[in-house]
């Protein structure tokens, strides 16, 4: 029995360095394939951050983008508000000017906004204007009627049976806003 004994003691022997042979292949193949899988992970995981750190990146240029975009767009629009308001005080200026000329030269602008409203009325007129300026008004068209109205701050309005114009101070500034902005920008250049 006992080369039976040693027989299998032997081929047990042999199994067991067989078995351990195997399982060390098996080991250091799991450890490669595990080592494989792990630089696999991590490299998708670097590859993630970095795809998502450029999408973030992307992202916060956009906003900035268009944050940029608005805060021009409201500088613009303050801009703006203030050129009308400068402009819009011009004109304001410009029309206590006109109602407050020296009488020689009120006449004169008077008599230019009613010859202007006179070439195109084509029928028979009243001619309208402010109390105030009644007398001056009767020597520049001594041969038509001359009414008063409150509402009309300055100049005339030429009241026919069909017809009004209205030349007024006010409408012959709005008739001439375009060419008196150009003016204060080629005076003082754009505003910024």
């Amino acid at each position: 029995m006992n080369d039976v004994t040693e027989k299998l003691s032997k081929m047990l022997e042999i199994l067991k360095e067989e078995y351990d042979a195997e399982y060390k292949s098996i080991e250091t193949e799991y450890k490669n394939k595990f080592e494989d899988v792990k630089k696999k992970i991590e490299r998708e995981l670097e590859e993630y951050r970095e795809k998502r750190l450029s999408e973030a990146k992307t992202e916060a240029d956009n906003i900035i983008k268009v944050a940029e975009s608005k805060a021009e767009l409201i500088l613009r629009q303050e801009r703006l508000k203030l050129k009308n308001l400068l402009f819009e005080k011009i004109l304001a200026g410009l029309k206590r000017q006109l109602l407050n000329l020296p009488m020689e030269r009120k006449k004169y602008f008077y008599q230019k906004l009613y010859l202007d409203a006179d070439k195109i009325m084509d029928e028979d007129y009243t001619v309208v204007c402010n109390p105030n300026d009644k007398e001056m008004i009767l020597e520049i068209v001594s041969s038509k009627v001359v009414e008063t109205d409150e509402s009309i701050e300055g100049g005339i309005v030429l009241r026919g049976e069909h017809v009004s114009i209205r030349n007024t101070v006010d409408s012959f500034l709005e008739e001439n806003k375009a060419k008196i902005f150009a003016l204060i920008l080629e005076e003082v250049g754009e505003l910024q």
